[in-house]
């Protein structure tokens, strides 16, 4: 997946909670280049919103 901001690629990213919840995410690679400077003003796109999106695109195939 492509940022269509700033054109860079989006990585996968685990985020947990402080009660426990894991979160899978996908962020532009340029977000957070150097610790607490926010790059790239994208935001995150969760992974089960990418999962639907492709299921749906799958089955209208």
């Amino acid at each position: 997946m492509v940022c269509g901001d700033c054109k860079k690629v989006f990585e996968r990213k685990g985020w947990r909670s402080s009660t426990g919840v894991d979160r899978k995410v996908w962020q532009c690679s340029e977000r957070y280049k150097v610790k607490r400077v926010m790059g790239c003003a994208n935001r995150h796109v969760e992974e089960k919103t990418l999962i639907k999106a492709y299921l749906m695109a799958w089955n209208v195939l």
